[in-house]
């Protein structure tokens, strides 16, 4: 393909049109800023970032708190688990309906973190997290099919697209009531670049602050 051909003119037309459109929504084009289509337009004109959401992380129980549920109670626990996700977690099925594949810790009082390995494969392991109801009714929320991970009042997720350097990356805060998304990105898509991704690119951002 030579310099001249159409191709590449469509080519060069398509990887110009990003930028572009990107300096085009906050008016940075024309401005020394943009990325493309530069000139001497003040920089004072371009409309300021739109702040990242808050959110407040509340405290949560202290880890050696016990969480005391009968041989019955944690059985019929289990079981509503493993229906709130039907056969989204086929580890769970796999596990033999056995009570002590659950783990609890405490959030606050009367509610639960109850987590479970949720499917097993090449990419790694999933772990299911829900919150639960401390007496029956448990009613399980769940939060996520794909966490690896949780500590003080955060659960995080973070695997393989199908590659080494292909992974997604994704947090949840507990506020007192819910667990809400405070984090999610990608290191880019598959293409064998470097180990762990050649990038880092935010698709939600928050600003998590502590609750006194």
């Amino acid at each position: 393909m030579d310099g001249g051909s159409p191709d590449l003119a469509a080519v060069r037309q398509g990887c110009c049109r990003g930028p572009a459109e990107d300096g085009r929504v906050p008016g940075r084009l024309g401005t020394p800023g943009a990325l493309v289509r530069k000139g001497s337009k003040d920089e004072r004109t371009v409309l300021p970032a739109v702040p990242a959401p808050v959110v407040v992380a509340a405290k949560v129980a202290p880890v050696d708190q016990p969480v005391d549920l009968s041989a019955s109670n944690l059985a019929s626990l289990r079981k509503a688990l493993a229906a709130s996700v039907g056969d989204n977690c086929p580890a769970m099925a796999e596990a033999g309906g056995e009570p002590d594949s659950v783990s609890l810790q405490r959030l606050s009082q009367g509610t639960l973190l109850a987590s479970a390995t949720c499917w097993m494969g090449a990419a790694g392991t999933g772990e299911a997290y829900w919150t639960v109801n401390e007496r029956p009714p448990f009613a399980p929320r769940l939060v996520s099919t794909m966490g690896t991970d949780y500590a003080d009042g955060k659960i995080s997720a973070s695997g393989s697209g199908g590659g080494y350097d292909c992974m997604h990356i994704d947090e949840w805060t507990w506020d007192g009531k819910r667990f809400i998304q405070t984090e999610k990105g990608t290191t880019g898509m598959c293409r064998g670049i470097d180990m762990g991704g050649g990038w880092s690119l935010p698709v939600l951002v928050t600003d998590v602050r502590r609750g006194r």
